[in-house]
Parts: C-alpha cells; sequence; structure tokens
C-alpha cells in the first residue's frame, strides 16, 4: 500500500470522527475533556489530592499531561480488535495489506494526540509555563507512542481474529491501565513493593518522561528515554509477526 493512500484513508477516518456529529470537530474534544473535568473533580476536590510537578501545582494541568497518553492506549486497544472488520470492503475488494491497514489507525489517532497537545500547549501559554521542553515532550510522544500504538493495534487485531468477543474485554483493560499507572496520582504514593507491577505497564515511562521534560523541564538521561522506545519498537515487531501468521484466518473471519 502506498504512502498516499495510507494517507488518504487515514484522513477520510479522521472526518468522518466528527462529521457525523451536530457539534462538528468540537466533538473530538468532548468526551477527553469531559473526563478530564469528572476526574479533576473526584480527586482534586473531593478526594482533595495534593500533587506538584516542579512549578506546577494545578492538579488538572498534571492530570491532563497523563490523559494525553492513555486516551491514545486506551483509543489502539479498543479499536484494534475490529480492525478487518473495519476495513473488511477495503480488504475484499483489493489487495491492500491489512498489516499497514494499522498504520493508517494510528495516523488517525496521532491526529488527536496533536490536537490536545495545541490545547495542552495553549493552557501552559495562557498560565506562563510554557518552555522549548514542550516541543521536546512533543517529540518524544510522537516517537515513542508510535511503536507502542501500531504494537497494540497488531496484537488486538490478532487476538480479535483468534476471539471474535475479544473486542468487549478491551474497555476494561484501558480502565486497569488508567488506574495502574502514575495518571491520577503520583508514583511515590504507590508502595515500594508494587512500583515494579506499575513500571510494567508501558504507559508509567512514557508519562513519567513526558512531565519530567514538560512540566518538570529536567529532561532524564539517554537511557531512561530511549529505553521504552527500544523496548516497544522490537514489541511492535513481534506483533506483526503474530499479526501476520493469523492473516490467514482473516477472510473466515470476514
Amino acid at each position: 500500500m502506498s504512502w498516499h493512500l495510507i494517507w488518504k484513508l487515514a484522513r477520510q477516518r479522521f472526518r468522518q470522527r466528527y462529521h457525523a456529529s451536530p457539534f462538528g470537530l468540537l466533538s473530538v474534544f468532548a468526551v477527553p475533556l469531559l473526563t478530564l473535568v469528572i476526574l479533576s473533580l473526584v480527586f482534586g476536590s473531593v478526594l482533595a489530592l495534593r500533587w506538584q510537578q516542579g512549578d506546577v501545582t494545578i492538579y488538572p494541568l498534571i492530570l491532563f499531561s497523563g490523559l494525553l497518553v492513555h486516551f491514545f492506549v486506551a483509543d489502539c486497544l479498543v479499536q484494534g480488535p475490529n480492525l478487518c472488520r473495519e476495513f473488511a470492503p477495503l480488504i475484499k475488494q483489493t489487495s491492500v495489506s491489512t498489516a499497514t491497514l494499522g498504520t493508517v489507525v494510528v495516523l488517525d489517532l496521532m491526529g488527536l494526540l496533536l490536537i490536545s497537545l495545541v490545547v495542552f500547549s495553549l493552557i501552559l501559554s495562557w498560565l506562563g509555563l510554557a518552555s522549548i521542553w514542550l516541543l521536546a515532550g512533543a517529540a518524544y510522544l510522537i516517537v515513542v507512542l508510535t511503536p507502542l500504538g501500531l504494537g497494540l493495534i497488531w496484537l488486538t487485531a490478532t487476538l480479535g481474529i483468534a476471539w471474535p468477543s475479544f473486542s468487549t474485554l478491551t474497555g476494561a483493560f484501558a480502565s486497569a491501565l488508567l488506574l495502574l499507572s502514575p495518571i491520577l496520582y503520583p508514583l511515590e504514593r504507590v508502595p515500594a513493593d508494587w512500583q515494579v507491577w506499575f513500571w510494567l505497564n508501558p504507559a508509567t515511562a512514557i508519562v513519567e518522561n513526558f512531565r519530567a521534560l514538560v512540566l518538570l523541564q529536567q529532561p532524564p538521561d539517554v537511557v531512561q528515554l530511549l529505553l521504552p522506545v527500544l523496548v516497544l519498537m522490537v514489541c511492535a515487531g513481534l506483533s506483526y509477526l503474530l499479526f501476520n501468521r493469523a492473516r490467514t484466518n482473516i477472510q473466515d473471519l470476514l
């Protein structure tokens, strides 16, 4: 599949996301912002959780920086199992490579991530907290979330081929990842014996590194930054191989 076709399909998918809504493009922000407001009220006001990242003490802002990662990961988990069904007409009528369709989904979700990053940067600028490190943090997210997104799409698509009902479980997995990562609360509040399990969640390292770059403006060492990228690239490659082995069952699924 050519990059021109991949880009065309990704743009079409992105437009379909809000064209059917009466609110248009505003609907892209509605669910994430509503989630941010609810979680901020519960954890920031009701539970009175206090959290400081460098000079930033505004809980919703710290929460938003973590939700940027979570929303992307959750979308990959939820949409991956339905990859082949979503593009069924294209798969049946053309010789398109089904594996590259995962790239279409990731590009679409990257568009949403970029919009959220723009909103995040505008809020930081309004509060006088923006810096050049915001660009470094945005670039880091794009680099590290690309292999993570592709790996999740291919892995969950493979599971969706083997077990068509797998898609009913992904919402629960996404909720579990949100609760088992330092997005709603600081990692320091997790008991030391449990923290090793949190680090097995790929979102943990990504969120911690992003906040270190953007909010603390203190970049972690090179190993801490690059290790998640390398590990996720290897995992994406393994997921690609698994998906290719399962392709023979796609016609039966469709």
